[in-house]
């Protein structure tokens, strides 16, 4: 099955006025129901995708194939903000399942000031539609982060409700420049870290000590991925990408195996 394919089938989905029956007949199976808190925000289980819904269009189908939260995006601002826009009409309408929107820099931003802006814009227009936000980085630096988080933290104080910032981390972070980077993330306000596969996910559990929830994000996300982040130290699951290759029963798969699996004490 294609990426195509799939948005094929959930743009059909969101036409259906017959599908919430049919998503709480597939979603009432037990091992979908895995409840986890974070923030104040109630996961009905905690495997969430990111890659599959980058316009804020899917949020309650992929809700309704059994995930607990979706990340849409990543936004950068573009000419008028129709992406951000047409997002934010999207997201109005999103079910029960958290959102999260996923900021990114526009590919071949170099200006610091043009790069603080693919941040700042976006975390402004979706502030009100969405329920925490992951900040992404390539390649990220303590100086460059540092500076955007700040930013970010302090906007935040403007508005009524509280929405929770994670900082995504790359797998080949330099070990130097991430112990760095978790340590103003336990100063700076931010609420929590996405690590990039599970060796890194071990390294954030160890230093951030219990202080900071972590994410776990794995690329086309198998039972034995979602496994091994938990024992890494995982408490949330991304799956980024592949959804489509995996087909739409993947969430049951990792679902049951995290229910039938009890984590090593």
């Amino acid at each position: 099955m294609t990426e195509k394919f799939m948005h094929r089938i959930l743009r059909f989905r969101n036409q259906l006025s017959f599908s919430p029956l049919l998503a709480r007949y597939w979603t009432s199976r037990p091992f979908f129901n895995q409840p986890v808190e974070l923030w104040g925000l109630p996961f009905r289980n905690p495997l969430g995708i990111a890659g599959m819904d980058p316009e804020g269009r899917y949020a309650e189908a992929l809700s309704d194939c059994g995930f607990g939260f979706v990340v849409s995006g990543p936004f950068f601002p573009e000419t008028g903000n129709e992406h951000i826009l047409k997002a934010v009409r999207g997201l109005q309408h999103k079910g029960s399942v958290p959102v999260a929107a996923a900021l990114s820099k526009r590919p071949g931003d170099v200006d610091d000031d043009l790069v603080l802006n693919d941040y700042l814009v976006p975390f402004s227009l979706l502030y009100d539609f969405v329920d925490f936000f992951i900040v992404e980085m390539e390649a990220p630096q303590i100086d460059a982060i540092s500076e955007i988080l700040d930013e970010l933290v302090s906007l935040r104080l403007c508005y009524e409700h509280f929405r929770p910032i994670l900082l995504r981390i790359p797998a080949k972070t330099p070990p130097d420049e991430l112990e760095g980077i978790l340590s103003f993330c336990m100063l700076s306000g931010i609420d929590g870290i996405a690590a990039e596969g599970a060796s890194l996910v071990r390294q954030v559990v160890g230093h951030v000590s219990g202080r900071l929830p972590v994410a776990g994000v794995a690329q086309a996300m198998t039972p034995e991925q979602a496994l091994e982040l938990r024992e890494a130290g995982a408490v949330l699951f991304i799956t980024d990408g592949g959804f489509a290759r995996q087909g739409w029963k993947a969430p049951a798969r990792i679902m049951k195996a995290l229910k039938n699996t009890p984590p090593q004490q």
